[in-house]
């Protein structure tokens, strides 16, 4: 076990998000001004803030499709025949998932990575009841994150975590029902519950299945815009002010490398554009 302050920071970035490509299978529950919204989501994760989540009918039919690969977003609205496309901002992640923090935030939350506000200082001690409580005091006035972190199955998880600011509490995280996941048994919570009092939002997550370490085609962390959709540029107002975030790790990821595109030899056939082409390679 972590004997200082500085090994329990340690802790808190080194975890699953470090880990290569996540795939898997969530079952959803959001309650936010607009109402109640349930049901399953696909979803992959990846370093460099990409992130894809797929939500589905009963029948396992496309509803919506969110993908950020780091620097852009798309969104793509099967019910509305209608697509969002421009640059990834935590107010867009928030209209389109209902929790408003960036991309790679999200992606990182869902395995178990806590965001983290920069702090000035950090402190720390051990609670009688078993598990060690981590205070950062925010770089901004008037910021404050609280952690628990709890030994499990001799490693250290956090189980809990709240940020404050001058408005009240901005973002409450409870992660729960840690396993083991891939071929490196990292400890991934299977339940999470995601709120944000200020904005309205409550995100209640549980992992049905969960790969690591999957292979993924590069344009996974794009959504095609079909024929016939209607393409807007997306606008949105933040809800709640919040305070600036360590990357996730404690290390600012580097981009996705660009893509080369090469063209086609005569008599090739143009490669395929639709998003439903991409079913296969992502194992739907």
């Amino acid at each position: 076990m972590p004997d200082t302050t500085d090994d329990l920071l340690g802790a808190l970035r080194a975890t699953a998000a470090d880990q290569p490509t996540v795939r898997g299978e969530l079952r959803v529950d959001h309650l936010g001004p607009e109402g109640r919204i349930a049901g399953k989501v696909y979803a992959f994760t990846a370093s460099g803030g990409r992130l894809r989540l797929e939500a589905v009918s009963p029948l396992d039919t496309p509803l919506r499709t969110v993908a950020v690969d780091g620097e852009r977003f798309s969104l793509v609205d099967q019910e509305r025949h209608r697509c969002l496309q421009g640059a990834a901002s935590p107010c867009l992640i928030g209209d389109s998932v209902g929790l408003e923090l960036s991309a790679a935030h999200v992606a990182a939350a869902l395995v178990g990575t806590i965001p983290l506000i920069r702090a000035r200082q950090v402190d720390s001690e051990w609670n009688r009841c078993g598990f060690y409580e981590v205070e950062l005091t925010g770089e901004e006035e008037g910021w404050v994150e609280r952690v628990r972190l709890e030994p499990q199955e001799g490693r250290l998880v956090a189980t809990q975590a709240t940020v404050t600011g001058p408005e009240g509490d901005v973002l409450i995280l409870e992660l729960s029902g840690y396993e083991p996941a891939g071929p490196n048994n990292v400890l991934v919570p299977r339940r999470l519950s995601l709120q944000m009092p200020l904005s309205e939002a409550d995100l209640r997550v549980e992992w049905r299945e969960i790969e690591m370490g999957v292979n993924l085609p590069d344009n996974a962390w794009q959504a095609t815009c079909p024929d016939g959709y209607t393409v807007e540029v997306p606008t949105c107002q933040p809800r709640a002010s919040l305070p600036a975030f360590e990357p996730p790790g404690g290390v600012q990821p580097a981009p996705p490398p660009a893509e080369e595109h090469e063209e086609p030899e005569s008599g090739s056939e143009e490669p395929p554009t639709g998003d439903q082409d991409l079913s296969e390679e992502l194992g739907l």
